[in-house]
């Protein structure tokens, strides 16, 4: 059994007033602080310092007042949730964080206020369900890659996987412009990790099982590989890459990480 804890640091740089266009001249990176957990009879991930000091209370009181107030059940209201979502998102990429505001949101996706307010009690808590979708979206797709490469050799798993990342990172770049900031505007490294470790979990999986890989260390090979493949797809959003050179990009990241795993003991 070994310990690996992880923390991530990220850097913000705060540019001009953001066009519409464009996203609102911040770019901040996702922060990941957590301690994995491999152990004999497979592997759990868990958290580690953010529950062991005496702030985990304020924590856990931050979490429950960004969730939403209900949920969307019905057809008709996941839909009203989904335009206030891009609603948000329109605002966030003319204005950034600082100067959103629910009635500006509800002109934007053309709802009311007070239907807004059925949903989120705050701006918080409605960029907190914005950022929660838009994670949730990129690990289902690399989870879902992962459970289909099982079992298959290195290239093709491994082009599945890092395609699976890129697509979910890019096929909305607005998207994910935009909540570079709301990341960092509300502290959302809780909400990124849990997902990135259930994500991790999926990775290692998937390693484990391809016919012509055996890796000692599978765990922090995961890690590495999920690592690399964060700082090319940031990079093209900012630089606004086109299509065809993030498929470029794509396709030699499969070559680096197909290459880096081979040479592992």
């Amino acid at each position: 059994q070994y310990h690996l804890g992880v923390c991530l640091l990220s850097q913000q740089t705060r540019g001009s007033q953001a066009q519409p266009s464009c996203a609102p001249g911040n770019h901040i990176g996702i922060h990941i602080h957590s301690l994995f957990s491999y152990l004999h009879l497979g592997y759990g991930i868990i958290l580690g310092e953010q529950r062991k000091n005496g702030n985990s209370h304020l924590m856990l009181e931050k979490e429950q007042r960004l969730k939403p107030r209900k949920k969307p059940v019905q057809a008709r209201s996941t839909f009203t949730v989904d335009a206030i979502f891009e609603g948000c998102i329109q605002v966030l990429l003319a204005e950034g964080p600082e100067r959103l505001t629910t009635t500006k949101v509800a002109e934007c996706a053309g709802v009311s206020v007070g239907t807004l307010y059925q949903y989120f009690s705050d701006k918080y808590s409605l960029m907190a369900g914005v950022l929660e979708q838009h994670v949730q979206a990129i690990s289902r797709r690399v989870d879902h890659a992962c459970d289909i490469s099982k079992g298959e050799p290195l290239e093709r798993a491994v082009g599945n996987l890092v395609t699976a990342f890129f697509a979910a990172k890019m096929e909305r770049p607005d998207v994910s412009k935009a909540l570079y900031s709301v990341s960092a505007e509300l502290e959302g490294n809780a909400l990124v990790m849990r997902y990135a470790q259930q994500s991790q979990t999926r990775i290692v999986e998937l390693l484990q099982s391809i016919p012509d890989l055996k890796l000692k260390d599978p765990l922090t090979s995961s890690f590495l590989l999920t690592t690399m493949l964060i700082g090319p797809t940031q990079a093209l959003l900012t630089m606004d890459a086109p299509a065809s050179y993030v498929d470029t990009v794509c396709k030699e990241a499969v070559s680096m990480t197909v290459a880096y795993l081979r040479v592992q003991p």
